[in-house]
């Protein structure tokens, strides 16, 4: 995530000292010691200021050593009174991303003003590891201001004053010791003064590594340099301070960040500042080394010059020797030399010639003798302008700050292009485009934009960091939703988009949001959506609009696209995922009915900080180049339009870049360059997985030929062999370095390791024929294991299992052949399957599997062969994993999920602050009980640990209902070395502070492969409630929507009363994350608009009862046109998601309508949604169903009986189908909404996204 834009409480008591530059030690800090139920902790303690004053923000400061890892601290602050007596609030909980071994991390914890608080102490919960539990230190004394001071700071909103810094001055390139005048603009509101007010400006240098930080160093263990501040007392009302401030001493690579806020008369400073940053170069030394190319990146076909840039301190008539050593990224030494020259004025250019024929990045030293020595990296690289034409391609970079880059914008676009990245994200502050209402400040930010428009690249303009006057209170907003002046954000991006139309390609609405912020974020965020839409395109209709992106978690993503973001966005973006990610973001938009929308990842790359790192190391470093060859790889191979790499401006300390601050490149800019050469103007075409081995090889398709991208999941490597149907291939490895490897009989056997490399030559046809069979499996994103894994199957013991085999024809000609399976002994599967396939057609071929009983808890390795009668093609054997389990693994795998079986307990589950309670008056669906969360200060938890299996995808649901408490759920998995890792709710499901009434999240849950069983925790905390019914965990199916039929003895009686139903495993259609609105003055509420929906079987008949609250009934039309008043669709896919399922699917309508003839009620069966039968009445004179409506207080109730037959289901325990329910809601208007489980009806018919019902023996 974008860390490093987030608000960071920096202080300089937070900053420890560092080997290059003095981090500012600040005295007058208290320690203390930390104890538990268990005794006293020798391995952590914390540490606050020496003064800790109520209303105030304290640093809180954890030491720790040997913390194992994914050790994570949650710190809060608990209070009492001078008597002693408990002050009955805590400040709230705050979390820290994960830390291991030794180190210190620094957390600012905001104090309430609490009455009569004289003393408190630090609670540190500590999640993760062995370690896990809750301690707590000594008390220490707390300070009230005074209160006058306590009634201010509670009733200020701090949103009328304003600060604005000029960047222009910093738009060059700073020196050291140069003195810089600082404009610092501000209006100043009387009623948001105390006392006297303060502008502070501190300058700040990079985040390095703290003192003692373990390797390798996380952003958790890194502080700012910090260099100076400056103050200046103002008076209310408008004006300007300027600032002298001297550039700092030079550091190994260098940037400053100037931070400027107000601070009140008590010495708090605001919640709210305003930034600006800047480069600056050494003043001193007798020369710097430079080059003619952007990045010292140089093709392949141009010379690798560089110059000595000889400084003011050189005596012209000098005879000088230079001195250069160049190492590659193996560390081995390949150039070597000195030259002679003789020194003629400042400022000469004296060139060093280097003579190669190595590709990728190299460290380059050069010393002269009797001056210094200097150092840097460059990289030899593909001529990508020569290869694309210019032309745009699937990459794009990043910037921040826009504003203060300046002149430094075109060497950032040129190095960009260089490198075959074409497109550009923008995180561009709201706060730095209109620093006061309605003042913009265009110049700061033009150099930016006319830049892009130069170097042709495609700018996204991604807006976010509201200005503190836009919002109902002035504070940071951080990743989340802001109560602000949507109408002054209308007139921002009008305005915006008035002045660079045509220099940028289009808006992202925010970035990263997670629940939260507003009462009613995901409506608050869609209309937002709304508003810049329509705001933009009335000013240019062709600008393009694009979701925030990596909304978290997936369930959010949902319910803003379920809200109305869907019809408002042409692009989709993720963050940090795979390919899984990219087609379940496929999966998600097409899913509701949205017009074409482009997939990217527009935030990708992984964190290395080598501050002050050997050069060799730095040109060594491999973690980021094998990030770009596996994520993005697998990402375009998944349909991706465009990847961003999270970097493109330059880092201090590498961070997530591709660059340094000085230009210099990292290792994963010659990795991105070959990607962009190697992958121009390809397609995806699949990905192939050799039987027996962990070999992975991504296949696109170029001109007709065949570029694959190849690795191995093994650290240490493995011998790999593939067929490829040619004499040699060329292998180019993760830096450009080709060697040509001859193959034995057309079999290339290569040692792969997980950093990639390229293999070209191969027959395509030969390749293709690895993607014809294949064991079809639901893929879950989210997680970073590749697409192609080998699939991974759970069937129960005994029993008949179905396993999909998908056969898909990748070439343009007919083709045939035979599948046979090779399975362990004493299984039985289906015969050889033989196939016959025209071109481009796609089908799946349900194939029987049964495991004998004593398989039972055994996972086998199991694989097929796949056979051709086209004599060039190859037989191909491909691999599958099979886990046998209980046949009770079907369905539920939560113990009393539906808290039935409590009495008054939480049966099954553990943990504290939760009770069962009534459910009486609370809705419909929840039998006679949920679980209930109150009041609670602290995070609380209901928690059940299940063993399961490991490589194994799960589907994790819950109903859920909050006021005024946070709500989500962690998963603690443990592994079979005794390890423990905690998915936090971001990473689960999260619902902010409240929901308008109940509703269903969902999360994919890939389980390691060596789990052993997971802890699935409900939590809360906050003044309020939460409820929660229903939760489940399944195996994942390939739908967010799965429940159960479970058999009956005796069947239902089919008269509209649902007495003789025991209300097991309802299948919701209660939230609004579910409502889809046909008119735009239609308003929702729970009694207007909510439903249930029951399944049972038996042998003989389906059974579907659907109970639906609605305050007011009114059915209309006849046959299809019931469907415009109050009614029920159930639509039903017996294909189990082939190919075919738009055309085999069918549904039926349900309305109290009278058919006429002697039906009663209208059950209906829609041409165009017939599967191959016959459309039109089927209650009018049938016998064959039974339906029956019936309408009281409030409530509709249908119930159905269907045969199996008319289903073309055979029925048996496992069985599993394809099933949505919709609720049309009309009040007499024509269809004014609709609720949907299963997907797939609303807005399009689109059967492949429909839920998934398994028929079961029994509930659990």
């Amino acid at each position: 995530m974008m860390r490093c834009l987030g608000y960071i409480a920096l202080c300089a008591a937070s900053v420890l000292a560092a080997s290059s530059a003095s981090l500012a030690q600040i005295p007058g800090r208290r320690t203390l010691a930390l104890r538990s139920e268990r005794g006293a902790i020798d391995w952590c303690t914390v540490s606050v200021p020496e003064s800790v004053v109520l209303g105030t923000t304290v640093d809180v400061r954890i030491a720790y050593r040997d913390a194992p890892p994914g050790t994570r601290f949650i710190v809060s602050l608990e209070f009492w009174k001078a008597d002693g007596t408990s002050v009955a609030e805590q400040a709230a909980g705050v979390k820290h991303p994960d830390v291991e071994g030794d180190g210190e991390v620094s957390v600012p914890v905001s104090v309430p003003l609490l009455p009569d608080a004289g003393a408190a102490r630090v609670v540190l919960r500590v999640a993760g590891g062995e370690r896990a539990g809750t301690c707590w230190s000594d008390r220490f004394p707390v300070r009230d201001p005074g209160s006058a001071y306590r009634k201010w700071r509670n009733s200020v909103s701090f949103n009328k004053s304003w600060i604005r810094i000029d960047t222009l001055p910093l738009h060059k390139m700073l020196t050291e010791g140069e003195k810089v005048d600082l404009a610092v603009d501000y209006f100043l509101h009387p009623d948001e003064q105390f006392e006297r007010t303060t502008v502070l400006v501190e300058l700040l240098g990079p985040r390095v590594p703290r003192a003692g930080a373990p390797e390798p160093v996380t952003f958790a263990n890194t502080a700012h340099l910090y260099f100076s501040a400056h103050r200046a007392e103002i008076q209310p009302g408008r004006g300007t301070v300027r600032f002298t401030v001297t550039v700092p001493r030079s550091v190994w690579k260098t940037s400053l960040l100037f931070r400027v806020r107000f601070v009140d008369g008590k010495g708090e400073p605001w919640p709210w500042d305003a930034r600006a940053t800047a480069r600056y170069a050494r003043k001193g030394g007798f020369f710097e080394l430079e080059t003619d190319v952007p990045g010292n990146l140089f093709t392949y076909s141009e010379q690798t010059r560089f110059f000595l840039h000889l400084k003011e301190t050189v005596e012209p008539g000098e005879k000088k020797t230079v001195r250069y050593r160049v190492y590659d990224t193996t560390g081995r030494e390949v150039l070597s030399g000195q030259a002679q020259f003789t020194v003629e004025a400042k400022g000469q250019r004296v060139p060093l010639l280097l003579r190669l024929s190595g590709r990728g990045t190299f460290f380059l030293q050069v010393e002269v003798d009797g001056w210094e020595k200097r150092e840097t990296t460059f990289c030899r690289i593909p001529d990508i302008a020569r290869i694309t034409g210019g032309r745009q391609t699937q990459f794009g970079m990043t910037v921040h700050r826009g504003n203060c880059l300046g002149r430094s914008a075109e060497t950032v676009f040129r190095i960009a292009r260089r490198l075959g990245m074409t497109a550009c994200r923008s995180f561009t502050e709201w706060s730095g485009l209109e620093p006061a209402p309605g003042e913009f400040a265009w110049s700061q930010w033009d150099p930016l934009f006319d830049a892009g428009r130069r170097n042709g690249m495609q700018m996204v303009v991604c807006i976010y960091d509201p200005p503190a006057w836009a919002l109902k209170r002035g504070e940071p907003v951080g990743y989340r939703m802001f109560d602000g002046d949507i109408e002054a954000f209308r007139q921002l991006v009008a305005e915006f988009t008035r002045r660079y139309r045509g220099k940028f390609w289009g808006w992202e609405w925010l970035n990263e949001i997670t629940p939260g912020g507003t009462p009613d974020c995901v409506a608050d965020y869609v209309g937002l959506v709304r508003a810049g839409v329509e705001s933009a395109r009335a000013v240019d209709p062709d600008v393009k609009s694009v979701l925030a992106g990596g909304l978290w978690p997936r369930s959010f993503r949902l319910d803003v696209l379920n809200a109305g973001a869907a019809a408002l966005i042409d692009v989709l973006p993720i963050h940090y995922g795979n390919g899984s990610g990219i087609l379940e973001a496929r999966q998600d938009v097409a899913s509701r009915g949205a017009r074409p929308v482009r997939i990217w990842d527009n935030e990708t790359s992984f964190e290395v900080i080598q501050w002050e790192k050997p050069g060799i190391e730095i040109v060594s470093e491999k973690r980021k180049s094998q990030w770009v060859l596996s994520q993005m790889v697998d990402e375009l191979a998944a349909g991706a339009e465009k990847v961003f790499f999270f970097g493109g401006d330059g880092s201090p300390t590498g961070d997530f870049d591709y660059i340094f601050s000085d230009f210099s490149p990292t290792p994963a800019a010659a990795t991105l360059a070959v990607l962009a050469a190697k992958l121009w103007n390809a397609r995806p075409v699949g990905v192939i997985t050799p039987a027996s081995t962990q070999g992975l090889f991504h296949l696109f398709e170029r001109d007709g030929t065949a570029v694959l991208v190849a690795s191995r999941s093994v650290a240490t490597g493995e011998e790999v062999s593939l067929y490829v149907g040619s004499r040699s291939v060329i292998v180019t490895d993760y830096q450009g370095n080709q060697r040509s490897v001859r193959t034995e009989k057309g079999v290339l056997t290569l040692h792969l390791e997980p950093l990639a490399c390229f293999i070209e030559g191969a027959d395509i046809d030969v390749l293709k024929a690895n993607l014809v069979a294949s064991v079809s499996v639901p893929v879950a994103g989210g997680k970073r294991e590749p697409l192609g894994a080998a699939p991974h199957l759970c069937v129960p013991a005994g029993r008949p299992s179905e396993a999909r085999l998908l056969l898909q024809n990748p070439y343009q000609r007919p083709i045939s052949g035979t599948v046979k399976f090779d399975l362990p002994a004493g299984w039985v599967s289906s015969p050889a399957i033989d196939f016959s396939l025209p071109a481009g057609e796609e089908r799946i071929v349900p194939v029987l599997l049964t495991a004998p009983d004593s398989a039972s808890g055994m996972s086998e390795e199991c694989g097929m062969t796949v056979s051709f009668r086209q004599s060039r093609l190859p037989a191909v054997k491909k691999p599958f994993r099979v886990s046998v389990v209980s046949p009770a693994y079907a369905g539920n795998l939560l113990t009393n999920g539906g808290f039935e079986e409590s009495d008054g307990k939480t049966d099954g589950w553990s943990g504290s602050g939760a009770e069962v309670v009534s459910s009486e008056g609370l809705g419909i669906g929840l039998g006679r009980k949920v679980v209930r969360f109150q009041n609670a200060p602290q995070y609380v938890t209901l928690s059940q640990e299940v063993p399961l299996i490991g490589g194994v995808t799960y589907l994790y649901t819950t109903w859920v209902w909050n006021q005024g408490m946070q709500g989500g759920s962690n998963i603690v998995q443990r592994l079979r070395d005794g390890r423990t890792l905690t998915l936090y709710d971001v990473q689960v499901f999260t619902i902010g502070a409240a929901t308008p009434y109940w509703q269903v999240v969902a999360a994919r849950f890939k389980a390691p492969a060596d789990l052993v069983s997971a802890g699935f925790s409900l939590v809360a905390r906050g003044e309020g409630t939460a409820y929660f019914d229903n939760v489940r965990l399944t195996v994942f199916e390939g739908s967010d929507y799965a429940a159960e039929a479970v058999r009956v003895s005796s069947p239902p009686k089919i008269d509209g009363n649902l007495d003789d139903w025991d209300g097991a495993s309802p299948i919701p259609l209660i939230g609004r994350n579910q409502l889809t609105i046909h008119h735009s003055g239609y308003r929702w509420t729970p009694v207007n608009l909510n439903a249930v929906c029951f399944l049972k079987w038996d042998d003989e008949n389906l059974y579907a009862a659907v109970e639906v609250l609605d305050d007011v009934h009114s059915p209309s039309g006849d046959g299809e046109g019931v469907v415009g008043g109050d009614s029920v669709i159930l639509a039903f896919d017996p294909t189990g998601r082939a190919p075919d399922a738009s055309a085999r699917s069918f549904a039926y309508y349900l309305s109290s309508q009278s058919p006429g003839g002697s039906g009663r009620h209208t059950l209906y069966r829609p041409a165009g949604r017939t599967g191959g039968r016959t459309a039109g009445h089927l209650a009018r004179d049938s016998s064959v169903y039974d339906i029956a409506v019936v309408r009281n207080e409030g409530r509709t109730l249908y119930e159905l009986r269907i045969p199996w037959s008319e289903l073309s289901i055979l029925p048996s325990a496992g069985r599993k189908f394809g099933f949505s329910v919709q609720v049309n809601d009309s009040d007499g208007e024509g269809l004014n909404a609709c609720m949907n489980w299963g997907g797939g009806l609303s807005p399009a018919w689109t059967p492949g996204e429909f839920g998934i019902v398994t028929l079961t023996e029994k509930r659990r």
